[in-house]
């Protein structure tokens, strides 16, 4: 049996917005007020992207906010990479370690 890590692809929220150092992807973005912060759910990571950048948090509640600082409060904070930045054949030679 052959022990193959299979980690995800690069996406294009990681294009943009940076990635997980750990694998690189983007799970989620998650607002607080006009505040957007990206997260890896597989990592518990985020990292901040910037302030109204998406409409969408005009159509969320103060109680999606409180949510989501719950969340966010169970997250490491990290520095993101971006896909340009990542060596991705040493990332799955090492089963991707946060070494790129």
């Amino acid at each position: 049996m052959n022990n193959v890590i299979q980690l995800p692809a690069p996406d294009a929220n990681a294009e943009v917005f940076g990635g997980c150092p750990n694998c690189g992807c983007t799970s989620r973005i998650w607002n607080i007020y006009k505040s957007h912060w990206a997260v890896c759910i597989i990592h518990k990571t985020k990292w901040y992207i910037g302030e109204n950048l998406f409409s969408n948090w005009r159509k969320e509640t103060e109680g999606d906010w409180l949510k989501n600082t719950y969340r966010l409060a169970e997250f490491k904070e990290v520095e993101p990479v971006y896909p340009k930045d990542v060596d991705w054949d040493k990332r799955l030679s090492s089963g991707g370690a946060a070494d790129a």
